[in-house]
């Protein structure tokens, strides 16, 4: 607003004065309007930022009791297989209809709880610690199923611990792994080359694969949420949930294709720079070791003998069991049988004695065990700290 006058001094000292009040006064009341205006902004931001946290919060909660509930879904698509090769008189044609239909039912329940894992599986509580990085993917490649033959090791000697939660790092590996297996389905000779090498400040695990590789238009596009290209049956959530796993870790996760045809990731988790506190271990008992002939294990033989214990180590149960103190069970066994040697000490009334441990685990592995009598599972100790307090 302006005022003028084509008049020579029209304006008095009096009415100057009056102007500039008048002036001063308006621009209070249009920064009062701006604040006004700011305010009301930053309310609407603040109640749009609640509502989008609530309906977050509300989301999680549906995904994980609609995850839940699907688990026995699953089990229950088993069972009712099972029972339907039992039945002798039936139609064949109406036996392979309802077999196709418990089939669609088992892969609709397994997509729902694969997508409740990849949506929720990063959100939960991070516990980081040192871990023996190698143990680790080779327990997730194992997991897994893949042959042995299909899969090759390159662990550089002396790789240092690294610093991560393993169920998190495991849940990383395990999409990266998966990722590799549906790359090389329709190759010839599948091959996965696993590598773990210290990087600097951080442990690398490289998978590379010879599958046909990712074309370089979606390098980026991987790591977006619902971003897959191999049809209905993938959510195209791991790939995105591996990436936030290792960037709450202060980790990193890249992709490249290879030269020679395939596709290298790279994972980066920082290296364990301190010292594992001294610890007292138990003394005087008998205690076998249920594992593979692996740094692991070695670890733990060498530090239970050293403290004064009797400790043996096999991938199988003796006959006798009556003279051992402890059993300590990795539930991932290169031979696959952790299931029915946890079976047969609850027969022999010795799964009382039983530790079993892992480095990864999963919703559907937990009930099992749970049904198996298992009712405590810990996380593979790693540090005498963490043996210790195993024991402890």
């Amino acid at each position: 607003m302006t005022v003028q006058s084509v008049e020579e001094a029209a304006f008095s000292d009096e009415d100057i004065t009056s102007l500039q009040a008048m002036a001063d006064q308006l621009a209070i009341a249009l920064n009062n309007a701006q604040l006004l205006q700011a305010l009301e902004a930053a309310h609407a931001e603040l109640v749009r930022t609640k509502m989008f946290e609530a309906m977050a919060t509300a989301t999680l909660q549906a995904i994980h009791w609609i995850g839940n509930k699907s688990l026995p879904i699953a089990a229950s698509v088993g069972r009712l297989k099972e029972d339907l090769a039992t039945l002798q008189d039936a139609d064949p044609r109406v036996t392979a209809s309802m077999g196709e239909d418990l089939d669609m039912i088992g892969e609709s329940a397994r997509l729902i709880i694969e997508v409740k894992e990849h949506l929720i599986g990063p959100a939960r509580e991070y516990r980081p610690h040192p871990i023996m990085v190698d143990d680790v993917v080779k327990d997730a490649v194992v997991a897994l199923g893949i042959p042995e033959a299909m899969t090759h090791y390159v662990i550089t000697p002396g790789v240092p611990m690294a610093i991560a939660d393993t169920m998190q790092l495991s849940r990383a590996f395990g999409y990266v792994i998966k990722n590799a297996l549906e790359a090389t389905a329709h190759v010839p000779s599948p091959s996965l080359v696993v590598e773990v090498a210290p990087a600097g400040d951080f442990v690398a695990v490289r998978f590379a694969d010879n599958g046909p590789g990712i074309p370089e238009e979606n390098l980026d596009k991987i790591w977006a949420p619902f971003y897959t290209t191999r049809g209905v049956n993938h959510a195209g959530l791991g790939l995105a949930a591996c990436e936030r796993i290792l960037s709450q870790s202060d980790g990193k996760v890249s992709v490249t294709n290879r030269p020679d045809g395939g596709a290298l990731f790279e994972l980066l988790i920082p290296a364990f720079k301190g010292k594992s506190p001294a610890t007292l271990l138990p003394s005087g008992k008998t205690i076998l070791v249920v594992d593979d002939d692996d740094p692991w294990s070695q670890f733990v033989v060498r530090a239970l003998t050293e403290a004064g214990n009797k400790v043996s180590r096999s991938a199988e149960l003796p006959d006798d069991l009556t003279a051992l103190d402890v059993i300590l069970l990795d539930d991932v066994l290169q031979s696959g049988r952790s299931s029915e040697i946890l079976a047969h000490l609850r027969k022999a009334g010795m799964v009382s004695k039983a530790l079993v441990v892992v480095s990864r685990m999963t919703a559907e592995r937990a009930t099992t065990l749970m049904q198996l009598g298992i009712r405590d599972i810990h996380p593979k100790p790693y540090t005498t700290a963490d043996l210790g307090a195993l024991f402890g």
